[in-house]
């Protein structure tokens, strides 16, 4: 195989009574790509332990690697954090890949693109296309109440706010709680929700389902 790699709005605050914290099986919990990049991270519905891959912008007849790394988005694929390759042609509508590691620890993952397209996602470098949390059971949590305790408030839509614009780093426990409006990542969408919950208990997350 040829390697390409070289390698603001008002707060209002309310007590609310905790509801039950959330378990889950073994397998891939949430995935996110970076935004703007045309690839889409998404875990497989019929079998958590595989995360589709797809990159619509792919230049025809290209050929691109998926890398899937432990470690952090700054540190670039290397035979030590690698967890998984793979090696593709892109045909007309893009490239997708099927990414599923055989043996992963509790975590977070890093999936990487490189590519010898001229330009694009992993245009010649490997590049940081998202990532993926894997758990062989959650950590216990309470969906809206970041902070653990106790309470769903402003307190808790302020911490999310903070860590979407990158100014706090959260637990793994943390961001299973604050993704409440059911759409993989951590934005403004989710703070808003929280506040209305803190307003009104009647509220409800999508990520709580029916």
């Amino acid at each position: 195989m040829r390697k390409w790699f070289v390698c603001g709005f008002l707060v209002l605050a309310l007590s609310l009574a905790m509801s039950t914290a959330a378990l889950a099986a073994d397998g891939i919990q949430s995935a996110a790509s970076v935004a703007g990049n045309n690839v889409t991270l998404a875990v497989d519905q019929n079998n958590p332990d595989k995360l589709n891959v797809t990159y619509s912008g792919a230049s025809a007849g290209s050929e691109y690697v998926v890398f899937a790394t432990s470690g952090g988005a700054s540190e670039a694929p290397t035979e030590s954090n690698l967890v998984y390759i793979d090696q593709k042609t892109a045909g007309s509508g893009g490239v997708s890949f099927v990414v599923y590691p055989k043996t992963l620890t509790n975590g977070t993952y890093q999936v990487w693109m490189s590519s010898n397209a001229a330009t694009g996602v992993g245009a010649r470098n490997a590049q940081n296309i998202g990532n993926f949390v894997y758990y062989t059971e959650k950590p216990a949590y309470t969906l809206g109440d970041v902070n653990s305790d106790g309470r769903i408030n402003s307190t808790d839509a302020i911490l999310v706010l903070r860590y979407a614009v990158g100014n706090v780093e959260l637990t793994e426990a943390q961001k299973l709680a604050a993704e409440v409006n059911g759409i993989t990542g951590i934005n403004s969408g989710d703070a808003i929700l929280i506040l209305q919950r803190a307003v009104d208990d009647t509220v409800k997350f999508p990520a709580e389902g029916n």
